[in-house]
Parts: C-alpha cells; structure tokens; sequence
C-alpha cells in the first residue's frame, strides 16, 4: 500500500527520497560552509521540509547540535539567502524566481556576506533591491558594509522602533562551535603544498594559546 504523504510527514520517518534529499543538503553545508548563500539555501529547505525530524524534534535542535549554531543564527543565514535572491544572485546557474517572478536584475556588485545585508531583512522585495543599489552607488568602488546598509535603510523607512527589553537567558546559545567550523573550512582551503603553510598553521596555534592563556586569567 502506498504510504499516506500527509501522515508521513506529520511522523519522525523520513521517507528514502528525503533522506537522500537531507543527505544532498548537509553535503552542501558542509562543503559551502563558507557560502551564506549555499548554507542559507540548504537550511532553508531543510527547515521547511522538516527534514531534520528523522533525528532531531525542532529546527532548533538540529541547528545546534549538528551545526554547533542557535536557530538564531540559522534563520539569520536563511534571511540571507532570500535577500541575495531577492537581490538577483544567480543560484546555481539560474536566476531566483518566486510567483512574482525574477525580482530585479543582479546587481554588478553582489553581497559577500550574511551581515552586510541583514538591514534589508525586514523590507519588501523592490526596497530590498533599491537600497542595495544606492548603498553600491554609495560605496563607489569600495566594500559596501553593514554600516552604509544600516543607514540608507533608515533613512527609507525611519528609524526602527526600541525593542522590548528580554528577559534575560540564563543559557544563552552559542555561536562559538560555527564559527570555529567556519575557520577550520578556511584553513582547509589552503593548498598542502603552499609554502607558508606551516607558517600560517604556527599563527593559528599562536594565536589558541595566547587566547587559552586569556580566558584562563594566565595573561
């Protein structure tokens, strides 16, 4: 008998095809860790879909204890992607499209990273794109940050409104473990054969103890 789609997904099982689909997309975390755009995408349907259920109960979950990230950080990643998208980064080879379809044509000079466009996050789709375009107009050739972002938007839609305060977390998330993934997937980039290798890996090792010695009060 045909299994029933709707109570499938409704259950912790995942079906063959989906897990070779989860396969597939943790294939690509792991190799584009660097990819805000990749990442983003890939959490995206992960999310979406519940893929993570086969193991993990929430999104939540499955962000830190197989990424080592909050879902904080998580859906900051996935707001990236939509914004990049939304801006017309081509995403592998094609161009974004939604029901609306294409939603401006790509800019010369694309987003490199999560941060500097998380500002355009709350806007609708053609402010995303306007304000893009003024903050690379603005930028004149150089790298267009979170601060020039930042500006242009409230200067679009006025300053946000206070947040109300939180209460506080006795355990916070961390980031900590994504970020050391992040820079462990840098220096995997370098070539075994570079001749400062050994060099930059002696930084590296520098650099741990004197912050190991830091946080142990030894400094």
């Amino acid at each position: 008998m045909k299994p029933d789609f709707k109570e499938d997904l409704l259950g912790n099982t995942l079906t063959i095809n989906e897990r070779v689909e989860l396969e597939t997309l943790e294939g690509i975390i792991s190799r584009e860790m660097k990819s805000f755009i990749d990442v983003g995408k890939a959490l995206l349907t992960i999310r979406e879909r519940k893929l993570y259920r086969g193991e993990f109960k929430t999104f939540k979950a499955y962000c830190a204890e197989k990424w080592g990230m909050s879902k904080d950080h998580g859906n900051r990643l996935i707001q990236g992607f939509q914004v990049a998208a939304n801006l017309g980064e081509p995403i592998s080879q094609e161009p974004y499209k939604t029901s609306r379809g294409i939603l401006c044509t790509p800019c010369e000079i694309q987003p490199t990273s999560e941060y500097q466009i998380r500002p355009l996050a709350p806007l609708q789709p053609e402010q995303q794109c306007e304000v893009w375009d003024e903050a690379v107009r603005t930028a004149d050739g150089k790298v267009v940050t979170y601060k020039l972002v930042k500006a242009l938007v409230t200067k679009l839609v006025g300053p946000a409104p206070p947040r109300p305060p939180k209460k506080k977390d006795p355990h916070p998330e961390s980031d900590a473990i994504y970020f050391v993934t992040l820079a462990m997937a840098h220096l995997d980039s370098i070539r075994d054969d570079d001749p400062k290798l050994e060099e930059a890996l002696n930084e590296v090792i520098d650099w741990i103890n004197k912050k190991t010695k830091l946080l142990k009060g030894e400094v």
